[in-house]
């Protein structure tokens, strides 16, 4: 079972308490809200919550006081910074994300998040959903003309307390991108913690458009997964539940069976039959059929063709 799934009623439930709490009252200050690609998490202990969206590279170590977690890419994560965060530098690919610090220093109802580590973390369904989210909140949270400091080395990137800029309507836009950044999480949680029928139905779809362009010698996980809007990862996860198998070995299975078809009706080369099929090169066509079947495409022409 993913990981990032077995705690999640603890992420549904902490991550309601931290929307009501922002629906209710004034914002909190905002110490950071941006890009980040540093390469790995080092930041000191602090009364803060940080909602993390790593994008790539791969954390095995990361440490939220006394608790050592693991990180992988397309999770988004709810965790405190009270105890100090800290992780070697990123495996993989380089770092990339986005992420939102608040300051709950102070607020009764939420102070219970900072008594012991807190690490909630959750696969993203819809990430560029959740991507144009964390954007619209940084970009709300940055004052035209003010360099925007980096994590605990400047001024916050959103101060209620700041008379000069913390505008009505400012407050007003921030916090509904924030609530709007929170509302897309409970809704991603949401629907890890309850399947709903439509699932099945984005499994269909995957199965439709492979169905339907497994001749494109360039189809990806990332193609399928695309064409039903949801995230290569996410979408692999159901595939294998209610399938048996992965869209990328789905795919080989259509193409092998469809050359198949085409080996037993018509006289085509070899070559030509694997081009339509989805294969660019007729050499792994042949390492692929013979793998699957146990023979070559010439011989099972000639086998078929006998009968």
């Amino acid at each position: 079972m993913d990981t990032r799934l077995e705690n999640m009623d603890e992420t549904y439930s902490q991550l309601s308490k931290l929307a009501n709490w922002v629906h209710r009252n004034s914002l909190p200050p905002i110490p950071f809200a941006d890009r980040v690609g540093y390469g790995r998490y080092h930041n000191p202990p602090a009364p803060h919550l940080e909602i993390s969206f790593v994008i790539s590279g791969q954390y095995n170590d990361l440490r939220i006081g006394d608790r050592t977690v693991q990180l992988s890419p397309n999770t988004v994560t709810l965790h405190n910074v009270h105890f100090g965060n800290y992780s070697s530098k990123a495996e993989g690919l380089h770092h990339c994300g986005w992420c939102v610090f608040l300051n709950i220093e102070g607020i009764d109802e939420l102070s219970y998040m900072g008594k012991s580590p807190l690490f909630c973390p959750m696969p993203v369904i819809h990430p560029e959903r959740l991507l144009l989210a964390f954007k619209t909140l940084a970009g709300r949270c940055r004052i035209p003309g003010h360099p925007h400091p980096g994590y605990l080395t400047g001024t916050n990137a959103y101060d209620p307390a700041d008379e000069e800029h913390s505008t009505p309507v400012r407050q007003l836009r921030i916090k509904a991108a924030l609530l709007e950044l929170l509302a897309i999480l409970l809704d991603n949680a949401q629907s890890l913690k309850n399947p709903e029928p439509q699932r099945l139905d984005m499994v269909r779809l995957g199965i439709d458009f492979i169905t339907e362009h497994y001749a494109r010698h360039d189809l990806t996980l990332e193609n399928i997964a695309e064409s039903v809007q949801l995230s290569d990862d996410y979408f692999g996860m159901l595939f294998r539940r209610h399938v048996g198998t992965t869209p990328m070995r789905y795919l080989k299975t259509v193409r092998i069976a469809q050359s198949k078809l085409l080996l037993r009706k018509m006289q085509l080369p070899i070559a030509e039959i694997a081009s339509r099929v989805g294969f660019g090169d007729p050499l792994h066509f042949s390492r692929v059929f013979r793998q699957e079947t146990g023979t070559s495409p010439r011989q099972f022409r000639q086998r078929v063709s006998a009968v």
